[in-house]
């Protein structure tokens, strides 16, 4: 399946074929959805290349589609599959990978943007509790003190 589809596809039909004359639906179930799978063709929406293998060489991915793109599409003769998920689109795992792997580090980026901000308010609200904390203690001790 992720060297070369169309014989990973051949061996599932045989498969596929072999368990439903046997009577093992259990099996014939599960073989064909992973021959569903191998043999789904779509091209990418990003680089336009032709990928066969669902969720192994190409995923669906959220986006906003409107009617206008949709004619776009058809009017350019694209492949319809690509738009055959509601709010969805076909990528390749290439380019997948790559908008996943910028996506984590505009992640990462922000996130230690945010923790170091946080990290100055935090740091002078604990300076503020720990000194709080100091005057409570001496607040008790000299409660603790008169009150006998």
């Amino acid at each position: 399946m992720y060297s070369v589809p169309e014989d990973a596809e051949n061996a599932l039909q045989k498969s596929l074929m072999r368990f439903k004359q046997a009577n093992e639906t259990d099996w014939s179930g599960k073989v064909e959805v992973m021959l569903n799978q191998v043999k789904a063709k779509r091209h990418c929406w990003m680089c336009g290349r032709e990928m066969q293998g669902e969720e192994i060489h190409f995923r669906y991915y959220p986006t906003r589609i409107t009617e206008y793109i949709k004619t776009q599409s058809q009017k350019n003769n694209e492949d319809a599959g690509m738009l055959d998920r509601e709010k969805h689109v076909t990528i390749c795992s290439v380019c997948g990978v790559t908008i996943e792997n910028q996506a984590n580090h505009f992640a990462k980026m922000h996130a230690d943007e945010v923790r170091a901000w946080a990290s100055n308010i935090l740091g002078t609200h604990e300076d503020r509790m720990d000194a709080l904390a100091r005057r409570i203690s001496h607040l008790e001790k000299y409660s603790h003190s008169h009150s006998r």
